[in-house]
């Protein structure tokens, strides 16, 4: 069976055979779960996930939370107009008011691009708003859930609100999901050490203290399961776990800034498979060069069971690497 079109008529994106097989399996769909009954308890389970140090299970509600509340996006290629100008009387309104309203104009399209998403989101933390920028990162989010920078902005809001512990998990999240880890957590390290207020200091030293301790349970896992081999090619007598093609209720959908980028590359995903079928830890072995396109892969897999590796009868924990080719045409 074919993979089904994309969205856009003018853009296709090619799987490896792997993908193609298991949406042709073809479980219509998601068993939603009751955490996600709407999309902001939806992201705080996310954070709580996050908080537990259970990535997997961060990974599957962010592929619930975009299979519930994600807006269908339009059949064409993404060039909206903007709406008409706004009202010269704009001009007389207070400082703020006035950023978020031009902000909102530029991004009030049927899906704004990350940029704008973030820009309105800022505006208003700069307007003392902190509920309109968490409803505006939210709809980002829902588009886009492993697009790092938004759980950056999102620990920014809580932190205005004067959730710490929130904020903490927002920026662990980031750094979980970020395209290049080691240059969040350095930043993390930077901002703890800067020169900002000493609450601010205190969320970023609490940020870094988690990464670490991820980082050190990681390595605890990889002495008990060697990690995948860098190029994801394993010996051809390596037993290899296997998704369950009845299982899977979600489809890749191109990120609309890589299309309006024109972003375009091949990405590898390894996920580690418990004996029991679970998916229990995910690398990323090569990069498509591109943040929105990595993240937006490892979506549907998410959604997935998987049966284990197995050896003389018996299951055993092995990873199994999934290839994403993603091209224009």
């Amino acid at each position: 069976m074919p993979f089904p079109a994309p969205r856009s008529r003018k853009t296709v994106f090619r799987l490896g055979a792997v993908l193609s097989l298991l949406l042709a399996g073809g479980a219509a769909h998601a068993q939603g779960s009751a955490v996600c009954e709407t999309r902001e308890r939806c992201i705080d389970a996310i954070l709580d996930a996050g908080h537990a140090g259970d990535e997997m299970r961060q990974l599957a509600l962010m592929a619930e939370l975009q299979a519930r509340y994600s807006p269908v996006q339009p059949t064409r290629q993404p060039t909206p107009p903007l709406p008409k100008r706004p009202e010269e009387t704009l001009a007389l309104a207070a400082p703020g008011d006035r950023l978020v309203e031009l902000v909102r104009f530029t991004g009030s399209n049927d899906a704004p691009m990350p940029e704008q998403v973030r820009a309105l989101a800022l505006a208003y933390l700069y307007a003392q708003r902190p509920d309109d920028a968490e409803r505006a990162l939210a709809a980002g989010l829902v588009v886009q859930p492993g697009h790092a920078p938004y759980w950056l902005d999102l620990a920014q809001v809580r932190l205005q609100r004067g959730r710490q512990d929130q904020a903490v998990d927002a920026l662990v999240t980031a750094q979980t999901w970020a395209y290049d880890t080691q240059a969040m957590r350095e930043a993390f390290r930077q901002a703890a050490q800067g020169s900002a207020a000493a609450g601010t200091r205190a969320v970023y030293a609490q940020a870094l203290q988690r990464v670490d301790a991820r980082l050190a349970e990681r390595a605890r896992r990889d002495a008990a399961v060697p990690p995948p081999p860098p190029s994801g090619k394993q010996a051809e007598d390596a037993p290899v776990p296997k998704f369950d093609p009845t299982s899977c209720w979600i489809r890749p959908d191109y990120p609309r800034a890589s299309l309006r980028y024109l972003e375009t590359g091949k990405v590898t995903w390894a996920f580690l498979v418990g004996a029991d079928g679970r998916l229990q830890d995910v690398r990323k072995l090569q990069s498509s060069g591109f943040a929105d396109l990595d993240a937006a892969a490892i979506l549907p897999f998410a959604s997935c069971r998987a049966k284990p590796a197995m050896v003389d009868g018996k299951p055993v924990p092995g990873w199994m690497p999934v290839q994403y080719v993603w091209t224009l045409d």
